[in-house]
């Protein structure tokens, strides 16, 4: 019954930033089908799989662990006021993920897909090449 869990609570997720299953598969550098077995539970991510997701998502592993009840089927509606609920944000918080994926092109949300899955210091280096970049174009 977890595995089925961790799926739904995948799956959501996974909607309600507006990737496909092919985006998430490219960031954490998997087979579509292999993530497309984490939702629909014929298999589970192991630990780093989740941590990876939990990165990818903005949202702790326990979000994925824990069995959704009636009362919190507005998870599947709003993920926000769950994650308000439990404690895990607070209104106005800053580290509140309040990005408008949907109104992104495929390949920005490719982008903060992959971005979400590296390390501080990945992260650090994609941004300083990004900046050169800019920087180089600017003086073209």
């Amino acid at each position: 019954m977890a595995k089925l869990q961790i799926g739904k609570r995948l799956r959501f997720v996974r909607e309600k930033f507006g990737y496909t299953q092919q985006q998430v598969a490219n960031a954490l550098n998997i087979d579509r089908s292999t993530y497309s077995y984490y939702e629909t539970g014929k298999t589970s991510p192991d630990i780093a799989t989740l941590l990876s997701l939990s990165e990818i998502f903005s949202i702790g592993v326990d979000e994925f662990l824990i069995p959704l009840d009636p009362e919190e089927t507005s998870y599947l509606e709003d993920s926000e006021k769950l994650l308000i609920k439990r404690g895990r944000r607070r209104k106005g918080d800053e580290t509140t993920n309040g990005s408008h994926i949907y109104d992104l092109i495929k390949e920005e949300k490719q982008l903060i897909c992959y971005y979400r899955a590296m390390n501080v210091e990945q992260k650090k280096v994609l941004l300083e090449n990004a900046s050169d970049l800019i920087k180089g174009q600017d003086k073209e």
